[in-house]
C-alpha cells in the first residue's frame, strides 16, 4: 500500500520546458524565436540525464533573473495533488536547488501547505543519499513510498534507494535504458495518480 510520494519538482510538477524557453527567448537575442521543441536540438540530451538540462553557461543568469520564479505548473498538477491528499497520502518534494531559500519561497507561494515537507538535495550529495535522508527524517516505510522523477540517473537512484520509483516522461525525454525497463513510466500527473491506484489495488502490479 502506497502511503507517501516524494516528488522531484522541475519536469514533474512544473513544465520546465516552458520555463527554459521563456528565459532564453527573453534573455538572449539569439534565442528570441525559439520554441520548446527547439530545446533538444540546442542542448542535446545526455543519455544518463534523459531530459533537458540547461547548460552551466546559462545558470547564473537563470538563477539571478526573473525567470527563476517563472515555473508554470502542468495543467493537472494542483488537481491531482489535491486528490492524492484526499486519499490521505503524505506528499513531499525533493529537488536540487542552487539557491534553496529562493526555491523554497517559490514552492511555498505555489503550493502552500499541500506538501508535508519541502526538502532539497545539496550540491554534491547523491540523490540516493538525499532520498534516504528524507525517508529517515519523516520515518517513512520504503515499501509504502513512491519517488517520481524525470531524469534517468535520478530514477536509478530511487531504485537503488529501495523505493517504488516512477519516471515522468515528456515528449523530449529519451527512452528508459534496458536496466530500468521495469520502472513504470507516466506522461502526466493524471497518469501517475492512476498508477498509484493500481499499485494499491493490485499487489502483483510491480
Amino acid at each position: 500500500m502506497i502511503k507517501n510520494i516524494i516528488f522531484d519538482v522541475d519536469g514533474v510538477l512544473v513544465d520546465i520546458h516552458r520555463t527554459y524557453t521563456e528565459f532564453l527567448k527573453n534573455t538572449y537575442p539569439k534565442f528570441r524565436n525559439i520554441t520548446s521543441n527547439d530545446l533538444s536540438t540546442l542542448f542535446p540530451i545526455q543519455a544518463d540525464d534523459g531530459a533537458i538540462k540547461l547548460p552551466d553557461e546559462f545558470l547564473v543568469d537563470f538563477r539571478t533573473g526573473p525567470y527563476y520564479s517563472y515555473r508554470p505548473l502542468f495543467d493537472d498538477t494542483m488537481a491531482v495533488l489535491a486528490a492524492l491528499k484526499k486519499k490521505d497520502l503524505k506528499l513531499f518534494t525533493l529537488s536540487a536547488a542552487g539557491n534553496p531559500d529562493k526555491k523554497l519561497k517559490w514552492l511555498l507561494a505555489a503550493f502552500g501547505d499541500i506538501f508535508d515537507g519541502y526538502e532539497f538535495s545539496p550540491s554534491g550529495q547523491s540523490k540516493k543519499d538525499a532520498l534516504n535522508a528524507v525517508v529517515e527524517k519523516y520515518a517513512l516505510n520504503k515499501a509504502e513510498t513512491v519517488f517520481v522523477d524525470d531524469r534517468i540517473y535520478q530514477v536509478r537512484a530511487g531504485v537503488e534507494a529501495g523505493l517504488c520509483t516512477v519516471r515522468m516522461e515528456s515528449v523530449l525525454s529519451l527512452p528508459m535504458p534496458a536496466d530500468l525497463k521495469g520502472v513504470p513510466v507516466v506522461k502526466s500527473m493524471t497518469e501517475l495518480s492512476r498508477v498509484i491506484d493500481r499499485i494499491n489495488s493490485d499487489k502483483d502490479f510491480l
